[in-house]
């Protein structure tokens, strides 16, 4: 989002209820843990967030 887009936020109904409303993610993990017993988890995608 630019600076604008920011400054105006109240002013853009569809954009308020987006970042009001987030859904949950499911991360997966990348592979198994290291040494240190830490996990990679991977992230989803951008165009499907929420599956």
């Amino acid at each position: 989002m630019d600076d604008k887009a920011v400054r105006e936020i109240r002013d853009n109904q569809q954009l308020t209820e987006h970042i009001a409303a987030p859904g949950p993610y499911f991360l997966k993990t990348k592979q198994g843990p290291d040494a240190r017993g830490a996990i990679r988890l991977h992230c989803p995608p951008p165009d499907r967030p929420h599956r």
